[in-house]
């Protein structure tokens, strides 16, 4: 659940909350957006969804593989709501996962401030894995936690139930609830100012961001606990893992011994210190200190513990276990049957899963063995289009996004913040309005040639054919004309500058055209695709050419390269894989030894998106 500061509720441990929701069969099934959003974050459509009641918090129960929404959350934080119960679903570890018993629970519950403290490194973890999976929900992530402005900590807390009965109890807020706002207020910032998707090392090396603190314990605890805190929260497994539940599991036992052996001994000292505080406030309501002057520190202590464990009832409720039933325990026979039909019907549930999964496997499997060699290599790329579509279609396609110019004398638009001023001073009558920016249409023709020659053989030839299919791809919906020429021993047109790629008479074409073999002419390539580009009309014009740089006319290639560029039609070569780096020095604008993988400066499709920027602007 996710926890807030000063709210007047908030959840605990989604895993803790095993038997919250009761009877779901008497709830009020949730079938909007909120419902989709959650079962897509928990990877998983069986989720059941249910409305709750304004007393009940919003919760993910594992047990019934089922999630609450409170529904004052729904009003003010649905969508965030939806997927942060979503993401505890999937990525909190149960009790029982982490490899604790009844027992172990019933101890963790005494050490007061741990499940606090344990919610929130779940909260920080999972929120940064949804919207890592999910960025359309970043905004509403982000508006779930309020920036703090630089406001002085004071009296914020963690909004926990344990945090709200504590203070019923002691009658103040206590420390350690205020040291884990402070967690809470710097994990937010950092969030707003760098994002979601920054390394591990990159918010670790950040400053703290959180709100002013000036309690010198509280301070002290930052300084033990903020690292290994940011430590924890990074925890979380890489996203090409989001389906390994082994992998999953792992993160969540890593983040629960951080949370336990690291971070939680430096919270404990707090914690003795709010008890030092109760017992020393219980005296002096008392108005004398003469019923406990004859205890020693220690026993006064347990006092203090005993008066603060009227609330161990409180988490108990939150943390029923499947041995007890109404708060009565059971016989041991009972207990027996009981625990034995639960791991039946468990193992039963593992089973369907299993089968779940085998059976999604075999259909996309089955799926794909019916597409195309083109469409299969499609699938691969599709991804990386849309990304590259979105970063170019505004240099492009100025048109689809027209932007206005300000401070003109005439025009459909006013200038409000021109029109304000001159309103106030009688000055500016010729800045009052403002003007379309009338569009530079890119008149464009760009040839592709993808080497075939037998130095492609293997994953060469095959990366060449990802390439340009993407690049096909994308220049056609950017409106680009674009063929597709191919070259070993002498070049071929496979595919026209206007055809479209919808058509599987182009795809075929452009498939059947790219085995490997023959030798590497590409200097006579490129004089062939400069007597296809002379007879365009359009007003500029560009080569790119695909290959492992490996020229079997290496004296002639450099000259005609140059003669290009000299009129105006730039070649750029690119190369993907190792060994295709141009060593020659054949082209004056060359890229190789890419890959189709990551994000760094050495991806293909990453590097010809900047290529293509930088094209854009010499051909305007």
């Amino acid at each position: 659940m996710e926890t807030a500061f000063e709210g007047p509720r908030a959840g605990g441990d989604a895993s803790a909350k095993e038997n919250i929701l009761k009877q779901p069969e008497t709830r009020e099934v949730l079938s909007d957006e909120l419902s989709y959003i959650a079962r897509t974050v928990a990877k998983d459509f069986r989720v059941s969804v249910y409305v709750g009641k304004e007393d009940e918090i919003s919760a993910a129960n594992k047990e019934a593989w089922s999630i609450i929404l409170n529904p004052l959350d729904i009003k003010t934080k649905g969508r965030f709501i939806a997927g942060h119960e979503g993401a505890h679903l999937s990525d909190t570890p149960s009790f029982e996962q982490l490899g604790l018993d009844k027992a172990a629970v019933d101890e963790l519950a005494k050490k007061h401030g741990f499940f606090v403290l344990k919610n929130l490194i779940e909260d920080f973890a999972i929120n940064d894995r949804m919207v890592r999976d999910f960025p359309k929900l970043v905004d509403d992530a982000l508006a779930a936690y309020e920036r703090h402005g630089g406001r002085d900590l004071g009296y914020s807390f963690v909004a926990h139930p344990e945090v709200l009965t504590a203070i019923k109890v002691l009658g103040f807020i206590p420390r350690y609830a205020r040291a884990l706002a402070a967690l809470l207020s710097d994990w937010s910032e950092l969030r707003h100012k760098l994002g979601f998707n920054r390394t591990a090392e990159e918010y670790a090396n950040e400053p703290y961001a959180g709100m002013k603190v000036s309690d010198p314990e509280i301070a002290k605890f930052l300084r033990i606990a903020l690292a290994p805190t940011r430590k924890a929260t990074s925890m979380i497994y890489a996203a090409e893992d989001a389906n390994d539940g082994e992998k999953i599991l792992l993160a969540g036992k890593k983040r629960y011994f951080w949370c336990k052996e690291v971070i939680y001994p430096a919270l404990a000292e707090l914690v003795e210190e709010d008890l030092k505080q109760y017992r020393e406030q219980d005296q002096q309501d008392s108005g004398s200190e003469s019923g406990n002057s004859s205890l020693s520190e220690e026993e006064k202590k347990r006092v203090a513990r005993e008066a603060l464990g009227k609330f161990d009832d409180v988490l108990r409720d939150l943390l029923k276990s499947l041995w007890e039933k109404d708060g009565d325990a059971p016989s041991t026979e009972e207990a027996v049957r009981k625990e034995g039909d639960i791991e039946r019907e468990r193992e039963a549930k593992r089973e369907e899963e299993k089968a779940f999964r085998r059976s999604g496997k075999r259909l996309r499997e089955e799926a794909v063995r019916q597409l195309t060699p083109y469409q299969q290599f499609y699938q691969e790329v599709a991804d990386r289009i849309d990304e590259a579509y979105g970063r170019l279609i505004d240099i492009f396609m100025p048109n689809k996004h027209f932007k206005l110019e300000r401070h003109q004398r005439t025009g459909p638009l006013i200038d409000m913040q021109e029109a304000i001023h001159f309103e106030a001073t009688g000055d500016g009558l010729e800045r009052l309005f403002m003007r379309r920016i009338r569009p530079k249409r890119l008149n464009i023709d760009i040839a592709v040639i993808i080497d075939r020659s037998g130095s492609m053989n293997g994953h060469k030839i095959k990366h060449a054919v990802k390439a340009a299919i993407f690049t096909k791809e994308l220049f056609e919906r950017l409106e680009i004309g674009c063929a597709c020429i191919a070259f070993s021993d002498s070049p071929e047109k496979l595919v026209d500058f206007d055809a479209g790629m919808q058509e599987e008479s182009e795809q075929q074409a452009l498939m059947q055209g790219l085995d490997a073999n023959g030798n590497t002419h590409d200097n006579q390539a490129l004089l062939y695709t400069e007597s296809q580009l002379i007879q365009r009309s359009s007003r500029s014009k560009a080569i790119v050419m695909i290959s492992d740089a490996e020229s079997s006319e290496d004296k002639q290639l450099p000259k005609t390269v140059k003669l290009l560029e000299e009129q105006r039609i730039p070649v750029l070569h690119f190369g993907i894989g190792p060994g295709t780096v141009d060593v020659h020095g054949n082209y004056q604008r060359s890229f190789g030894g890419l890959t189709l993988s990551g994000s760094d400066n050495k991806n293909f499709f990453d590097v010809f998106s900047a290529q293509m920027e930088r094209l854009a602007e010499e051909l305007l």
